[in-house]
């Protein structure tokens, strides 16, 4: 109930709503009781040890089952005739000051049972310990239906928990499912034993021993954790868990659970136990410091389960240095703040950074990955390298701090003057209007920081380059509302009334919308946005003054302008070339461009932010520029290639045949295989196509086995949804999966693993079609040709032996 996807409410006006819920649950069970009190069965903690006695003497039956101010010791309910002196009968008449003594010390002895037990020992009359003993058991005896109310509310408790643990288990998955499964086990094993001894003690009080009664509440009990697993595997499909509604409806009934346990937990079982009058009795000495020492072991035990790194230590069967390094691991863990613990376990799903420990080379590792999967452009390092070696001198100036973190005068110089040249803006680029950022994916967390403040939206179509998740969210923690088309294409006119719908679903929970990222050319389409498109979307942004942001690192890789084949090719168009008069308050438009991708340099790590026309904004950056300082050596070689028009040129000329020609391979290779792709590339490095249909294909013709899921690798591969997307205008394609009804993406990405390939799953550029994967097809062709023979071999395709790319 606190996720910060929530309105502002529920996190930050009023966090501890939870508890305020789990507290009206108690009360409710409070009310119940006192209704079933009403009519003669109550929750007694004094045991049921009788009430007042009668004016003669005698104990009213009535008085018994309800409270009263006075508690009358066990020790003083025996008979008279076992008495050595007369009963101290007292008159109907004392004096005041005699009944206001009696009272209090009543009072008192109300409080300390055991005190009252020894003052009873202490008094001159003499018990006979046979006839006390036996009376105090009779006495003891609880009412049969008092304690039957007792138990069905104990079990109401457990069974309405028990069915949101069962649809937890449910869905959990990998790791998740075997620490919660264990925890279950174990939470519901001894929640059994508490009940079971409950439904017991009514037999034969209140059940025949042949009685079906019992067994049908210890059934229920054991029913309801696997009914919850159905109702969660029915259901966990049909709605967003993350979304408002899911997110309250999770948050409500575990706070109501809470609750109800807490009141079973501390009223109905540790104070019955441990704290009722006859409790005293039948818990002495060691006996009640073992009882004691037996519920801190049990809590303990629980706070144990909740530990997976703990619970792997026993689970796993691992030589003993991997043990220590496991003990090892969890120790240096402890010393992370929440967040960086948070931090340190997306680490561990970022496949990414594994696969390029194992890169494939023909003559280091020839058994490495043949990565397809990585954005990066190997057409013209030979080219570039070339000429940075004979180009690049560096003076001692290069060694300093420069002008700043926003980078050298020179740089800004000649990064304007080269963005004026190629993205023909409206009003030529200054100095003043870049900053210099040591990458493009700062410069997003950048603008995610200063435009949207922890909870607020950015909008996202999609599907869409994968990294603006993290770069969004993670440090700044702004939300990403994706954008949802359905069978729409993302890129046509229509596709843009579901950015308003998105911001009117956001707005409907309170959440303000702060931006709107795009990647143009689009990051994993390859296609490019119309005008027509960016002014109705400047036209959008202006209505509901959101920023609106364009990452062109694209910009210069546009290997065709047409296709008199294809309609849907569009040329290239710069958000910064489009005259805002009358569509948009320039303030609010900014462009990002990086070195990464149209000049092949993602290690030299430089990107920056051109804004022309918002000076607070720069005045922001100064501040924060010093976290993506780049380096003296980096701005001295972007400044020479920048300045030096002529090989720009030449080599953006060059960069583009050759991505036109290994584009053109890998259509003639997907067409070969009856593989299907998006259409309208013209940009980019990247063919997108549908490898989850082929699996099907090769599966129902023999050609490849059905393979199971590996929940493990299934962790890798996360749908990334929002709370704020709205339903497709029409219903999507039946999702495609194997026969085994498993993931399609998962099982098509553990087949391309196992044949040491590697592909970007559409999954992790929030697809809405499941089996799609993006092909890089801007690497070396000896590499493109092999990845490309791997891919037969996962697919099931018709292929000669692996390809030497010969």
């Amino acid at each position: 109930m606190t996720d910060p996807c929530l309105p502002r409410f529920w996190n930050e006006v009023y966090p501890p709503m939870p508890g305020f819920v789990a507290m009206l649950a108690v009360f409710a069970v409070v009310s119940i009781e006192q209704f079933f009190a009403m009519r003669g069965a109550k929750h007694d903690h004094s045991g049921g040890l009788g009430g007042l006695p009668e004016e003669e003497g005698g104990y009213s039956d009535t008085e018994s089952l309800t409270h009263s101010n006075r508690h009358i010791p066990l020790h003083n309910v025996v008979d008279t005739p076992t008495m050595d002196t007369p009963s101290p009968k007292r008159s109907k008449f004392k004096d005041k000051d005699e009944e206001d003594d009696s009272d209090y010390a009543d009072d008192l002895d109300a409080f300390d049972p055991i005190a009252e037990e020894s003052a009873a020992l202490s008094r001159p009359t003499v018990h006979n310990r046979h006839d006390s003993v036996g009376h105090d058991s009779s006495a003891g005896a609880q009412d049969p239906q008092k304690m039957f109310l007792q138990c069905l509310l104990l079990e109401a408790g457990i069974l309405f928990h028990s069915i949101f643990i069962g649809m937890a288990v449910s869905v959990a998955t990998g790791t998740a499912f075997v620490v919660l499964l264990i925890a279950i086990c174990f939470h519901q094993t001894f929640e059994g034993f508490a009940l079971g001894a409950r439904i017991a003690n009514l037999i034969p009080a209140l059940f025949d021993a042949r009685s079906p009664k019992p067994w049908l509440m210890c059934l229920a009990y054991g029913m309801t954790t696997p009914l919850g697993q159905i109702i969660g595997l029915l259901l966990h499909r049909l709605y967003d868990p993350n979304s408002e509604a899911g997110l309250l409806t999770v948050g409500i009934t575990n706070a109501i659970s809470s609750g109800l346990l807490l009141f079973a937990g501390l009223v109905q079982l540790v104070a019955e136990d441990f704290l009722a009058d006859s409790s005293y009795k039948a818990l002495k000495g060691s006996r009640r410091i073992e009882a004691n020492l037996a519920v801190a072991c049990g809590g303990l035990l629980m706070a144990f389960t909740r530990r997976s790194e703990l619970i792997f230590d026993f689970l796993r069967i691992l030589p003993v240095s991997d043990q220590k390094q496991l003990r090892k691991d969890n120790e240096s863990r402890m010393a992370l703040s929440t967040r960086g613990q948070q931090w340190a376990k997306l680490s561990s799903d970022m496949l990414i950074w594994k696969i390029i420990q194992d890169l494939w080379d023909p003559e280091t590792n020839p058994d490495g990955y043949a990565s397809l999967g990585v954005a990066e452009n190997a057409l013209m390092h030979e080219e570039m390298t070339k000429y940075l070696n004979e180009n690049i001198h560096l003076q001692p100036n290069d060694l300093t701090y420069g002008n700043g973190g926003k980078g050298t005068k020179k740089l800004k110089e000649a990064m304007a003057r080269f963005l004026t040249r190629k993205l023909k803006p409206v009003v030529p680029f200054e100095a003043s209007h870049i900053c210099i950022t040591n990458g493009v994916s700062p410069s997003v967390e950048h603008l995610s920081s200063i435009f949207a403040d922890a909870g607020d939206a950015f909008l996202l179509g999609q599907p869409h380059y994968g990294a603006f998740i993290p770069d969004i969210e993670l440090r700044p923690e702004t939300k990403v509302a994706q954008v949802s088309f359905g069978d729409t294409d993302p890129l046509s006119l229509k596709a843009v009334s579901a950015y308003e719908r998105t911001i009117e679903s956001c707005k409907s929970m309170n959440q303000k919308v702060a931006g709107l990222m795009l990647c143009n050319p689009h990051n994993p389409l390859g296609r490019c946005y119309s005008r027509e498109y960016i002014i109705e979307l400047m036209k959008l942004c202006q209505k509901h003054q959101i920023h609106l942001v364009s990452d062109e690192i694209y910009a210069l890789s546009v290997f065709r302008q047409s296709d008199p084949t294809d309609d849907s090719v569009i040329p290239f168009t710069s958000l910064a070339s489009i005259p805002t008069d009358g569509l948009i308050d320039p303030a609010l438009t900014h462009v990002l461009y990086g070195l990464s991708k149209d000049f092949g340099a993602n290690g030299l790590r430089l990107g920056c932010i051109a804004s022309q026309h918002n000076p607070d904004l720069h005045n922001a950056l100064t501040s924060v520029s010093i976290y993506s300082y780049i380096s003296s050596l980096a701005d001295s070689i972007a400044t020479k290639l920048l300045s030096d028009d002529e090989f720009v040129d030449w080599y953006s000329a060059e960069n583009n045949k050759r991505l036109e020609k290994h584009y053109d391979l890998v259509v003639a290779w997907a067409e070969e295989h009856g593989i299907e792709y998006a259409k309208g590339v013209n940009a980019a490095f990247f063919l997108w196509v549908n490898l989850g249909k082929t699996y099907d294909r090769s599966v129902q013709q023999g050609k490849i086995e059905a393979r199971e899921v590996d929940k493990e690798k299934k962790l890798r591969l996360r749908r990334v949804e929002d709370s704020a997307n709205e339903p497709p205008e029409a219903p999507a394609e039946a999702e495609p999966n194997d026969e085994a009804g498993n993931d399609i993406d998962v099982v098509v990405n553990d087949a391309l693993l196992e044949q040491k390939v590697f592909l970007a799953s559409g999954v992790q550029f929030g697809s809405e079609r499941p089996g799609w994967f993006r092909i890089v097809f801007s690497q070396d062709e000896k590499l493109l040709r092999l990845g490309l023979s791997r891919i037969e071999k996962a697919l099931g395709l018709t292929a000669s032996a692996e390809n030497d790319g010969s």
